[in-house]
């Protein structure tokens, strides 16, 4: 679950440690809880689910002061 401002994410884009694209919010691997709450349904854009390892995520959204913020960080799938 990636907990956010309420302002809103431009980004949200997951990758493999190999830097390949797996997921991007806006497909049906995300599902929105609520405004400040995204949760990554551990599937690919394709719906299919992905292999336990390391992956990276990018995310960009907007502070309160309308400035766009970027975090990189690293999530662990354990099947």
């Amino acid at each position: 679950i990636f907990d956010l401002v309420p302002t809103g994410v431009t980004r949200l884009d997951i990758f493999n440690i190999a830097g390949e694209w797996v997921a991007s919010l806006g497909s049906s691997a995300f599902e929105v809880i609520s405004p400040t709450q995204i949760r990554w349904r551990v599937t690919n854009d394709s719906s299919r689910r992905v292999a336990s390892g390391v992956y990276i995520y990018i995310l960009e959204a907007v502070n309160t002061q309308g400035v766009t913020e970027r975090k990189i960080g690293k999530i662990g799938v354990i099947r």
